[in-house]
């Protein structure tokens, strides 16, 4: 709906509109920088460092290319990266408080955790992310108020897509199936799943669906229309007659073709879990790659992208000297030299580097530490809020690592700038580990002096 009201009042699509969609975009994008800021100021208590970072990724090449190659397609992905954005801070600041508002800001918590399920297939099942923190701090009656707003936005959702498609799920995509089958395609395992498709027992796949399948291609493909049975097809058209135009998207066979997708991948893993871990690993490699590559693969020319002085291709080591040159040429128009904006942009690379040696390395190190500091009653390094962080972050990268479609690294738009609030609120916490640990050595040097005097 939001990106539909500036298509239908600004005519000549992609001009006039484009130029609205990235005006769009660009204040979504200053929103979450806000949030970003607010949310590292309230976990680790300083203005400086929330402000360090919040302007890293605002200024970043992979957020100003992203908003300008798209204008408007991504805006499930932005939107998704607010809503992620707001929930944690929601979440957080109902984490160090405790008064009579809660169950108030627990409604609002669940509100936002429910829109954000709604901004891409992907994020659905997004709020399960955030119930293991909220049943640590909240009451009873808080968790309530957080859970009701999730079951009446989601099952409002359910119920549409029963009215509307006769399928009742909290889904936001009829290609849910379509899109894991097409990592395992692309995976070079077409033989491998299609084999598994073919030798299935009777009742497992529709007929029609066994005939379809050996022929994979794009899902509107009008050879494999034909191969539909007389019931799906009747099914098509009453849906069509009834909105009063096609929605080739969306269409019962589209969902029916998706689910047969989804129950063969399904089978696929669990006969080959080796083959689904390997593609994992792969899709995992892909989400770590930089935004900015994807938006320079599908821009069609709208935009060039130039990396200076990169030597190092490793995933830990690449961008830590590397500038970024970007040139923005006219919506619509394509390369024209001479019409391009150069613009300085800031790489996101070494940030990246950080969360990826944060995340996987001293993250872990520091629970421990604090895990064992609790059991002496000692404050943690790390804050409370890091319970709705770690979970969120977790959540993105397993979901948008399944399935090495090549496109993995855009996804994690979605979950960025939480990314960069837990890496802040780990380096934080592991500067005052080691300030702890110099203050407690120099405490042991002086009392020994005490001694040998």
């Amino acid at each position: 709906m939001i990106t539909a009201i500036p298509s239908s009042t600004a005519g000549g699509w992609p001009f006039r509109t484009a130029e609205i969609l990235c005006a769009m975009q660009g204040i979504i994008s200053l929103l979450a920088g806000v949030l970003l800021c607010s949310l590292i100021r309230r976990l680790v208590n300083s203005n400086a460092i929330a402000l360090l970072f919040s302007l890293w990724f605002l200024l970043s090449t992979d957020l100003l290319v992203t908003e300008y190659a798209f204008y408007g397609q991504m805006f499930y992905e932005d939107l998704g990266m607010l809503g992620t954005l707001a929930c944690c801070w929601q979440a957080c600041r109902l984490a160090q408080r405790n008064d009579a508002d809660t169950i108030t800001n627990s409604g609002v918590l669940g509100t936002l955790a429910a829109l954000t399920a709604l901004t891409r297939s992907s994020l659905n099942f997004f709020p399960l992310a955030i119930l293991p923190g909220a049943v640590m701090f909240l009451r009873t009656r808080s968790i309530v108020a957080l859970v009701l707003p999730i079951l009446v936005l989601q099952g409002g959702w359910a119920a549409k897509n029963w009215v509307a498609l006769n399928r009742f799920t909290m889904e936001d995509s009829s290609w849910t199936g379509m899109n894991m089958a097409k990592g395992v395609f692309w995976a070079n395992q077409d033989l491998l799943i299609l084999k598994d498709i073919a030798d299935a027992p009777s009742g497992i796949y529709p007929p029609w669906f066994q005939a379809i399948g050996h022929h994979y291609t794009f899902p509107f493909e009008v050879s494999k229309r034909q191969s539909l049975p007389p019931s799906l097809v009747k099914q098509d058209e009453e849906m069509t007659d009834r909105l009063g135009y096609q929605a080739p998207w969306n269409l019962p066979s589209i969902a029916a073709e998706s689910d047969a997708w989804r129950t063969a991948v399904v089978r696929f893993t669990k006969a080959h879990p080796l083959l689904f871990l390997q593609h994992f690993r792969k899709g995992y490699e892909f989400l770590w790659q930089r935004i900015a590559d994807h938006s320079a693969l599908f821009a069609w020319n709208l935009l060039y992208v130039e990396p200076v002085d990169r030597p190092f291709p490793g995933l830990l080591s690449r961008g830590f000297s590397e500038k970024q040159q970007v040139a923005l040429n006219p919506l619509g128009v394509g390369a024209q030299p001479g019409r391009e904006a150069n613009l300085g942009t800031l790489s996101l690379a070494p940030l990246d580097a950080l969360s990826i040696l944060a995340l996987h390395f001293l993250l872990p190190l520091l629970v421990v530490v604090d895990c064992l500091r609790r059991r002496r009653r000692k404050s943690n390094y790390l804050s409370r809020g890091v319970i709705f962080l770690i979970p969120t972050s977790l959540y993105g990268l397993l979901i948008f690592s399944i399935g090495d479609g090549g496109e993995n690294m855009r996804f994690r738009l979605s979950i960025e700038p939480v990314i960069i609030a837990l890496t802040a609120v780990i380096l934080v916490g592991l500067w005052r580990a080691f300030y702890d640990m110099i203050a407690l050595y120099r405490t042991h040097l002086k009392d020994r002096r005490a001694i040998i005097r």
